[in-house]
């Protein structure tokens, strides 16, 4: 199956509240496992990453047609998918409709490495505690894949007083046939 980037998912009612519970699940048990999130969204608390973050999860494996991982157990540096094709995925997300691939150099020793990361951008609308608002669409944005090794090739500050690796949505690849190694 060949995919051509961008492709936009919007989740149904019912799978934004499936994101919503399994995020903020996954939050408390990392939590409670006294587990640091290695946050790089400074308007987001980590309770609001890990539903992002799961929101988008879903939306690349609706895309792939692929199961993501709805486990709830502590984690930190998981691979979210693995391809038919035996490659691993890391699926990087953001709110900010300007976003590009990043990642902070810190995470590097935390972390199983994937093959490939993929950026998704959008977002599972919430209020200000973190709460579903029901009746606004929840549309991502899934603009292509990066070879890891690739990403890790750029450092850059991003102002967030961390180090980052950093890819330009522009660079990003633009087709994945997740049946063939590449």
């Amino acid at each position: 199956m060949k995919i051509t980037f961008p492709v936009e998912i919007f989740l149904s009612p019912t799978q934004k509240t499936i994101a919503h519970y399994i995020g903020k699940r996954r939050q408390s048990s990392n939590e409670n496992a006294k587990i640091k999130d290695l946050k790089t969204k400074k308007d987001m608390d980590s309770e609001a990453i890990h539903i992002q973050g799961f929101a988008s999860e879903f939306a690349f494996g609706i895309a792939t047609n692929l199961m993501p991982d709805f486990n709830i157990k502590p984690q930190q540096g998981t691979i979210d998918f693995t391809l038919p094709c035996g490659i691993s995925v890391d699926v990087k997300s953001t709110t900010r409709q300007d976003g590009n691939l990043i990642e902070p150099v810190s995470k590097l020793k935390n972390l199983t490495s994937a093959d490939i990361c993929v950026l998704v951008i959008g977002e599972l609308p919430l209020d200000e505690n973190n709460k579903m608002i029901d009746n606004s669409p929840a549309k991502f944005t899934i603009y292509g894949w990066a070879w890891t090794r690739e990403l890790r090739q750029n450092k850059r500050s991003l102002g967030m007083s961390k180090e980052c690796f950093f890819l330009s949505r522009n660079n990003l690849h633009k087709e994945l046939d997740i049946c063939k190694r590449p």
